[in-house]
């Protein structure tokens, strides 16, 4: 039971999973939402799989919108920032956080490789959605 309590107080637990934040990108009314759907410990890391989703219009087809969805791993960069790395090694992740965790995140940022070059967009006023 011991084990059991310290797992609970100090966060290690997947206690996060399939909480979702929602917001609109910068400058725009789009909304854009941040997924948890797993964390998890790595040593003394804590570790979250998350799924970014934007309305994305930059490509190709004119009057075409259509959505993007991201699978990230991210860890604590420090501070209020954790950071991954997108599966193909070139999409990057920053998650920004009130006090370091999880339970509260304010904004995120990432860029995307898109065939031979990059887009970005940042979500900002995440709030929890409210299901």
């Amino acid at each position: 039971m011991k084990f059991i309590s310290l797992l609970l107080v100090s966060g290690f637990i997947n206690a996060y999973a399939h909480t979702e934040f929602v917001g609109v990108l910068k400058g725009s009314a789009t909304p854009c939402s941040l997924e948890i759907t797993h964390t998890y410990n790595e040593g003394q890391d804590l570790l979250a799989d998350i799924v970014l989703s934007l309305e994305d219009s930059h490509h190709h087809f004119v009057g075409v919108t259509h959505g993007e969805e991201f699978l990230f791993t991210i860890k604590s960069a420090g501070g209020n920032v954790f950071s991954g790395i997108g599966a193909n090694g070139k999409d990057q992740a920053n998650i920004v956080t009130k006090a370091g965790k999880l339970d509260d995140i304010s904004a995120y940022g990432v860029k995307w490789l898109h065939g031979n070059h990059f887009h970005s967009a940042q979500c900002v006023n995440l709030k929890r959605a409210q299901h």
